[in-house]
């Protein structure tokens, strides 16, 4: 149904003034027809003149807006509060324990190099012994020349690491000795090296350059060479006669006697003798009579010179030397580099595992020498090749 409204107040006014008129009926009043509307619309709606007068006038049965009347405040709803929704609790799950960590592998250490091996197996050593019985001189001879690398008793031992044969290996089968002798007991400075240096050759043609053996003290105060070359111990004065006999039948190689820790001769450079001159052992035209650093060596018949520990440094490689030390790897001879084929590295790796040599062989059979060539120290024909 459409509002109804109230007629504004002056109409009221003039329905006042003249009661008698008639009010128009309720759909003439909203702008209706009264086809508009339904019937009872339709009918005029009279007023009478004590209701307008009333209505005028205020009636106090009438109600009354009172615009001071405080505004009506909302009843609420009983039992009904606000509050916070609590959201359903979420279930934590039990702590898992961490799992334990995986074992760290302990770290792998790093190979020994062969200088180190080199040192450790003279460190370790005992030092009990001043000299060999002759069993234990034969003895070591024997492991010398069947060493698993250094031996004699199998050519294909030193083909494998000189299938050239240039450079011989005599201070390798001499390393092996000098650490073998130190595994028995004897004292380092009852353990020496003897050089020979020279034009050695065993036909017309010039072959080495140099041989090195090991000489040990032995038990009748005497020094002995344990060369696998050699058929077998021998002293010192014996050793020169047979390189003479064997290599330098005119007597003009030079020997040298230094410690056990000298390997092999500088040979960086080996000149031909009209190019030499004369400033190193290596060279034919070196001459160490007078020198500084050379003396006669009183332990020989023969001419040996004792060199002393400065001109070792000048004139030889040392194994843990502070300067100019020993190139266990390979060799530079005249501006060539030859390797040595891993020989050392696994020379001294046999040297020092454990337990290797715990055999006693004194009182085995001596071997017999292999027959053939023997193989000294740097092979000058070849190397000119």
């Amino acid at each position: 149904m459409a509002g109804l409204c109230l007629p504004p107040t002056h109409s009221l006014a003039a329905i006042m003034s003249n009661p008698g008129r008639q009010i128009p009926s309720l759909a003439s009043a909203a702008g209706l027809s009264a086809a508009a509307g339904p019937a009872f619309l339709s009918q005029d709606l009279r007023l009478s003149n004590s209701f307008l007068s009333d209505l005028w006038a205020g009636s106090p049965a009438l109600p009354s807006f009172d615009a001071a009347s405080p505004a009506l405040m909302p009843v609420p709803a009983p039992g009904f509060q606000l509050r916070a929704e609590t959201p359903a609790p979420v279930p934590v799950p039990a702590p898992v324990p961490p799992a334990a960590p995986a074992p760290v592998p302990a770290p792998v250490p790093a190979p020994a190099s062969p200088l180190e091996l080199y040192a450790g197996i003279s460190a370790k050593a005992p030092s009990t012994l001043d000299g060999l019985a002759p069993a234990q001189m034969a003895d070591l001879w024997k492991r010398t020349y069947e060493h698993p690398i250094a031996g004699l008793d199998d050519e294909g031992k030193l083909k494998k690491y000189d299938p050239d044969g240039i450079i011989g290996f005599c201070f390798g089968r001499a390393m092996t000795a000098h650490l073998l002798a130190r595994e028995l007991g004897l004292k380092p400075d009852r353990i020496k090296k003897l050089f020979v240096i020279g034009d050695l050759r065993s036909g017309e043609t010039p072959e080495w350059r140099f041989h090195v053996t090991t000489l040990v003290m032995g038990s009748d105060n005497r020094w002995h060479a344990v060369d696998p070359i050699m058929g077998g111990p021998m002293s010192a004065d014996e050793w020169i006669a047979a390189v003479h006999k064997g290599w330098d039948p005119e007597k003009k190689a030079k020997f040298y006697l230094t410690d056990a820790d000298a390997v092999i001769p500088d040979i960086t450079e080996v000149p031909d003798l009209p190019k030499e001159k004369a400033a190193k052992i290596i060279e034919l035209a070196f001459d160490p009579e007078g020198k500084p650093g050379f003396t006669r060596w009183s332990g020989s018949a023969e001419t040996v010179y004792e060199v002393d520990p400065e001109r070792r440094d000048i004139h030889l490689r040392s194994a843990g030397a502070s300067r100019n030390g020993f190139d266990f790897l390979s060799v530079a001879v005249n501006n060539m580099l030859i390797s040595y084929n891993g020989y050392f590295p696994d020379l001294l790796s046999e040297l020092a595992a454990p337990a290797v040599h715990a055999e006693h062989r004194s009182l085995r059979p001596m071997a017999k020498p292999a027959s053939g060539p023997r193989p000294l120290g740097l092979n000058l024909g070849r190397l000119d090749q």
